[in-house]
């Protein structure tokens, strides 16, 4: 008699089983996914940090070939584009503000007047220093319906006295 009892233990104990490997398994294919958008955000933001680099070192470059190429430009927003083997400002005026690079971000070189203050140390207000600019190079992007940005401002200076 107790064989009879127990028919229905078997399947409910299998039922449980499959019940707790079937929780299992989506807890490990949700982790799985939110790791990977974890890893693509951050190449994502990889890339940009790496296009911003790259234009403040072309805008130092372009500075090193001659300083009005920086000095003189009227402050806004850039283009860096290349003529033979030298790098160049172009005005993206009348333009979508930014360049687009890879189809997924948007690249804007901003170019400014540098202040001082009365003690001579850099700042937002002040007398304007003719030989200096700041740069700020600004890379956006969309990652999961949201804006990203990575920013990277420098100041580059003509002390060479070109």
């Amino acid at each position: 008699m107790r064989i009879k009892d127990n028919q229905g233990s078997l399947l409910i104990e299998v039922m449980v089983s499959v019940a707790l490997l079937v929780v299992f398994a989506v807890a490990i294919g949700s982790f799985a996914a939110a790791n990977n958008r974890v890893i693509a955000s951050a190449k994502m933001e990889s890339l940009a940090a790496a296009f911003a680099k790259e234009s403040m070192e072309q805008a130092f470059a372009i500075k090193e070939q001659s300083w009005p190429s920086i000095g003189s430009v009227l402050p806004g927003n850039y283009i860096i584009g290349q003529s033979g083997n030298s790098y160049v400002l172009q005005s993206d005026a009348g333009m979508p503000p930014g360049e687009k690079i890879e189809g997924a971000f948007t690249r804007i070189v901003s170019i400014s007047k540098a202040f001082r203050d009365g003690s001579g140390n850099l700042a937002a207000s002040g007398a304007e220093d003719p030989a200096v600019r700041r740069i700020v190079v600004t890379v956006t992007w969309q990652d999961h319906g949201l804006t990203k940005k990575v920013q990277l401002a420098s100041y580059v200076t003509n002390w060479k006295g070109q």
